[in-house]
C-alpha cells in the first residue's frame, strides 16, 4: 500500500480521535443536540445531561475503537501489503461512519438543526480515498 494511502487512513483515524476527545470533554448537550432538544421541545434536566453524558462516553470509546482499528489494519496492510487488513478498514470504515453518516443526516432533514454529517462524512471520504490508492 503506498504510503498516500497509509497516510489517508491514518489521518481518518487521527480525526475520530479528535471527535472521540470532544465527546468526552465537551459540554453536554453538545451545540447541535442542545438545538436538537430544543426543536422537538424536549426539557431538559439534570438526569437528561447524565444520561447524554455515559452516551457521550460510549460514543468516544466506539469512535476510539474505530481509530484505533483503523490505524492499526492501514499499518499493517502499509508494511505487509495484506488484503484482509485492507477488507478490516473497509468495514471499519462503512460499519461506523456510514452508519454514523446516515442517521445524523437524516436527523438534520427530519428535524433541522445542522448535525456534523459533514465531517463524518469526510472522514469517511479520506478512509475511502486512502483504500481507493492502495489498490492502484
Amino acid at each position: 500500500m503506498s504510503l498516500v494511502a497509509t497516510a489517508l487512513l491514518l489521518l481518518s483515524a487521527a480525526w475520530l480521535l479528535r471527535l472521540a476527545a470532544l465527546y468526552v470533554t465537551g459540554t453536554v448537550p453538545v451545540g447541535y443536540h442542545a438545538q436538537l432538544l430544543e426543536a422537538l421541545d424536549a426539557p431538559q434536566s439534570d438526569g437528561l445531561r447524565t444520561l447524554m453524558r455515559a452516551i457521550y462516553t460510549v460514543l468516544a470509546g466506539a469512535l476510539a475503537a474505530s481509530a484505533v482499528g483503523i490505524a492499526v489494519l492501514a499499518l499493517l496492510a502499509h508494511g505487509q501489503g495484506a488484503s484482509l487488513a485492507l477488507f478490516g478498514v473497509a468495514l471499519v470504515t462503512g460499519l461506523s461512519c456510514g452508519t454514523a453518516t446516515l442517521v445524523l443526516h437524516g436527523m438534520e432533514r427530519r428535524v433541522g438543526p445542522r448535525t456534523p454529517w459533514r465531517t463524518v462524512a469526510g472522514i469517511c471520504g479520506l478512509a475511502i480515498l486512502g483504500l481507493v490508492l492502495s489498490l492502484v
